[in-house]
């Protein structure tokens, strides 16, 4: 399965990922109060991790879609 994952999982996988990914943009615009105890400094750099993961799941979705061509 691997190797050759079907359409419906690699739809579903694309799906999640992407759900994921909204999530963590969502998580920053809701809970940005909730970080009010963080450095300026400390803010930046969450929200710059959050942007390379967020980045890093738009390329495993990218290449799923291919996948699933």
């Amino acid at each position: 399965m691997i190797h050759q994952p079907t359409k419906e999982h690699t739809a579903l996988a694309v799906q999640q990922n992407e759900g994921g990914a909204r999530c963590l943009w969502l998580f920053i615009i809701r809970f940005d109060k909730k970080f009010a105890t963080l450095s300026v400094a400390e803010k930046d750099t969450l929200k710059a991790h959050i942007a390379i993961t967020v980045q890093a799941i738009k390329k495993y979705t990218d290449g799923l879609k291919q996948i699933s061509c």
